[in-house]
């Protein structure tokens, strides 16, 4: 059964493929689906197969097994995934999936770090913040002139290709009616899904309008966030005994 480790990978990601947000077909897939769907792709290796076990999706997921198997029945005909069940080498069926890799047209896709599930940041979302926090992802944009007012007003541009390539955030200003219709969320579901990512270090208010409106997000990448491990296993070993 998965253990939640010391060890974080920094670096490992998949390339989030902005198609899914852009056609708003993200939008139209179940709320379990948005949970599973980052979990398995990070687990891809570099054929594009992943075969995490449907135990190991619901903890780093934070769902229930019941609602992992919903989510990948809604994962079924997606365009950049192939779903197929296989015997294991202890005799139990389980799923494999391949994932295909988005094309690298420039701002096409945006790198989704597997350290969010590693350190318990995923499984803590709310499954309207699971599924906001990609669409944030997808509008974001980084450039020197906001990079100026808000963090580095000695900023020069010759440094800006390093610092673009080494940088932990995007900043996003979409609209609230544009996050809610890609995330396929409700209004009154936005403000908490916001919550939920402040509170795991993910989003950070940049700017507010003369109203006290949030305009302008950082949106994280990686973040120095996480949970105890201690606690993490013990909720797993509370929940799932020997199993």
């Amino acid at each position: 059964m998965y253990r939640f480790r010391d060890e974080i990978n920094w670096a490992a990601h998949f390339w989030f493929d902005g198609q899914l947000i852009k056609k708003k077909i993200w939008a139209k897939l179940p709320k379990a689906s948005k949970a599973v769907f980052p979990v398995v792709a990070c687990h891809r290796n570099q054929k594009g197969i992943a075969y995490p076990g449907e135990r190991t999706i619901a903890i780093l997921c934070g769902r229930t097994d019941k609602t992992v198997r919903n989510g990948i029945r809604g994962l079924e005909g997606l365009y950049n995934i192939k779903i197929s069940t296989y015997i294991t080498s202890r005799g139990k069926r389980s799923k494999r999936f391949y994932i295909a890799a988005p094309p690298r047209v420039p701002g096409r896709a945006f790198p989704f770090y597997r350290c969010l599930l590693d350190k318990g940041l995923w499984q803590q979302l709310t499954p309207s913040a699971q599924a906001l926090y990609p669409v944030m992802r997808h509008f974001g944009f980084f450039e020197t002139e906001t990079y100026r007012i808000y963090d580095n007003p000695e900023f020069a541009e010759e440094d800006f290709a390093e610092t673009y390539k080494t940088r932990d955030f995007d900043y996003c200003e979409a609209e609230p009616l544009q996050l809610v219709l890609h995330a396929g969320i409700t209004r009154q579901s936005l403000q908490p899904a916001l919550d939920s990512l402040i509170s795991c270090d993910l989003i950070k208010p940049c700017d507010r309008d003369p109203g006290g409106q949030v305009f302008l997000w950082k949106v994280y990448f990686k973040t120095e966030s996480w949970f105890p491990r201690e606690l993490l296993n013990l909720k797993i070993a509370e929940r799932y005994g020997n199993q």
